[in-house]
């Protein structure tokens, strides 16, 4: 866990803080990000925010959300978000493609306790479901 602390704040807060010209100037640091990160931010952000005097207003929530809220003019400093939010709003303009930095990857678990059985929920992806076949089908 420290480790990837040190990489999210020494890499993503260095590069994406400077990617915006006036972040520098601006006392508080308006961060939009998923919870995952936030979580992260909580950690590092009182040290980030001792060593360069700027405050991390740091707001959690969904891509489709924030994009709601820079469509309604909600300015932003740093968004932090899955690579295809990013994409798109660097495609609209949103963001500058050159303060892009990849600061984390994470995958999808499903995990089942011992014995349980699995359920299939409705309204699943094809996909979805084969992926619930053959985690079932590996547990029997």
């Amino acid at each position: 866990m420290n480790r990837a602390i040190s990489a999210i704040s020494g890499l993503g807060f260095i590069v994406l803080f400077l990617g915006r010209a006036d972040s520098a100037n601006a006392p508080e640091i308006k961060v939009w990000t998923a919870r995952a990160i936030a979580t992260v931010l909580a950690e590092v952000g009182p040290q980030f925010e001792r060593t360069t005097g700027h405050k991390l207003a740091i707001s959690s929530d969904l891509p489709a959300a924030f994009a709601r809220r820079a469509n309604a003019g909600e300015p932003f400093d740093v968004l932090i978000s899955g690579s295809a939010p990013v994409d798109e709003w660097i495609k609209e303009g949103k963001i500058i493609a050159d303060t892009r930095a990849d600061i984390a990857r994470s995958g999808v678990g499903v995990e089942v306790s011992a014995g349980a059985r699995v359920e299939v929920v409705f309204a699943m992806s094809i996909s979805q479901q084969a992926i619930i076949a053959q985690v079932s089908s590996s547990m029997t």
